[in-house]
């Protein structure tokens, strides 16, 4: 579920130098990123993304269950649950719920808040 060759840097064990060169040698798409709904995604499958983890995904959980969809990551930042760099880590790896639409929605293509 790669999106950028920066995270590279974050796998655990992983030296420097070989991520830096590993870097510029692959090109990655959005083929094998498996978007989550934050509409309707288990509670599990929230805490075990890496950005995410389990106190997050209790906190974006809680304010599902209390403020209802749609659930945006622009609501959540704006509502305190969750910061703007969260919010930016998490933006490549959600879309909307089927057959929902608008601006209040971050798309996988987009890493930008709106």
């Amino acid at each position: 579920g790669f999106v950028d060759t920066g995270q590279l840097a974050e796998v655990y064990g992983l030296d420097s130098s070989v991520a830096r060169l590993a870097a510029g040698r692959l090109t990655l798409t959005f083929d094998l990123v498996r978007p989550i709904v934050l509409d309707s995604v288990g509670f599990s499958d929230l805490a075990r993304h890496p950005y995410i983890g389990y106190e997050t995904a209790r906190l974006i959980t809680r304010y599902r269950s209390l403020a209802g969809p749609p659930v945006t990551l622009g609501k959540m930042v704006g509502s305190g649950v969750i910061t703007t760099v969260q919010a930016g880590r998490i933006a490549p790896y959600v879309r909307p719920a089927r057959g929902v639409s608008g601006i209040d929605y971050e798309f996988i293509s987009s890493k930008v808040l709106k």
